[in-house]
C-alpha cells in the first residue's frame, strides 16, 4: 500500500464525513440541486483508494473490487450518518450518483492504455509519492 495515499484517502473520507454537517452543504445546493456534486466527490475517492493499493503500477483485478467495495460502503455509511443530523435526510438517489462515479474511476482506469498508465506513475514516482 503507498502511503501517502491511503493517509490522503482516509483524511478525505473524513471530510466527507465533516462535510455533511457543515453549512457548505447548504450553500452548495442553490448550485447543485440534484446533487450531482456526487459524482465527482466520489469519483475522486475511487481514484486516491486506487492508488493507495497500486505500487506504483496498475492494480490487480481484485483491488478494483475492494476499491469499489471500500467507496461504495462510505457512500452508503455516509448517508446514514446523514440520518442523525438535523436539516439532512438519507437518500438512495445519492447513493446512485456515488455509486456513478466510482464506477467513472474505476471503467476509466480500467480502460486506460498500459502507455499512459506508465507515464503516470514515472510521474508519482519523481514526485515521491508513488
Amino acid at each position: 500500500m503507498n502511503l501517502f495515499f491511503t493517509l490522503l484517502s482516509g483524511g478525505y473520507i473524513a471530510v466527507i464525513f465533516a462535510g455533511a454537517d457543515s453549512g457548505l452543504e447548504a450553500y452548495l445546493s442553490a448550485f447543485n440541486p440534484l446533487s450531482f456534486l456526487h459524482i465527482p466527490l466520489y469519483a475522486v475517492l475511487a481514484l486516491l483508494l486506487l492508488l493507495a493499493l497500486s505500487k506504483g503500477r496498475k492494480p490487480a483485478p481484485w483491488k478494483f473490487l475492494l476499491v469499489a467495495g471500500i467507496a461504495g460502503a462510505v457512500a452508503i455509511l455516509d448517508e446514514i450518518h446523514q440520518l442523525s443530523i438535523p436539516q439532512r435526510d438519507a437518500s438512495v438517489g445519492d447513493v446512485f450518483l456515488d455509486l456513478g462515479g466510482i464506477s467513472l474511476t474505476l471503467v476509466l482506469a480500467l480502460r486506460l492504455p498500459a502507455a499512459y498508465q506508465e507515464k503516470f506513475f514515472k510521474i508519482l514516482s519523481r514526485l515521491g509519492i508513488a
